[in-house]
């Protein structure tokens, strides 16, 4: 038997109604919000990340009181820092996107005869990866890597990555580039990156996909 789902946090509660979703494949849609709705109040942890992978980490979700972490988190550290952060070298970092990892595993026995009606409704909000030792730590690091040297072109590079569960950054590549010299220098510093907090889905460490725009600004 796998382990059971536990310390769901979810993005947003929703008052739909299970008894009058429509029915498709024994997976129910929402009418409301045009979405899949999964029962994972029988499913398993190994299951409830194959579906979560398959969605692009947004799902919607049919949960048990009980299968709920006991506290919502305040606002992950790395959205903190990206609203509020100025790199002062020819360098702003700001913003922030978190992508979730794309496969397509099997979808399993989603269905249920026997309604709770203590079940909770809503998206799921898994905790993105961070840098380590916080917002100092990563200005620090751009202070040391990042330069714009002669050539380079104002404007913004954004820059992709694969943050895996051991917390090192792989598949490394430009999803919007500037310049040659611009986009070599971005891949060049995140090379150098050591590893990050990995994110956690249901409280375990999982790949997880990024992405980082870096505007270059000549002083």
């Amino acid at each position: 038997m796998g382990e059971q789902i536990k310390n769901i946090r979810l993005k947003f509660s929703c008052n739909a109604d299970w008894d009058n979703m429509i029915s498709i494949d024994g997976i129910k849609h929402c009418d409301h919000c045009q979405k899949k709705v999964y029962d994972f109040i029988d499913a398993k942890h190994n299951e409830f990340l194959k579906i979560l992978a398959e969605n692009n980490n947004n799902i919607c979700g049919r949960f048990l009181p009980e299968q709920m972490a006991r506290k919502h988190p305040a606002l992950p550290a790395w959205k903190q820092w990206l609203s509020a952060a100025m790199v002062l070298v020819g360098i702003n970092i700001f913003n922030n996107r978190a992508d979730a990892q794309d496969t397509k595993p099997k979808i399993t026995n989603q269905s249920r005869t026997k309604i709770d009606s203590n079940a909770v409704f809503g998206g799921v909000d898994p905790i993105q990866p961070t840098f380590p030792g916080g917002m100092s730590a990563y200005k620090d690091f751009l202070l040391k890597n990042l330069h714009y040297d002669k050539g380079m072109l104002n404007g913004k590079v954004l820059v992709y990555f694969e943050v895996k569960p051991d917390g090192s950054l792989n598949n490394l590549r430009i999803l919007k580039g500037l310049s040659k010299l611009n986009d070599d220098e971005v891949i060049r510093v995140f090379k150098l990156s050591p590893k990050w907090v990995p994110a956690l889905l249901n409280g375990k460490p999982v790949l997880s996909n990024y992405s980082v725009p870096v505007l270059f600004q000549n002083n």
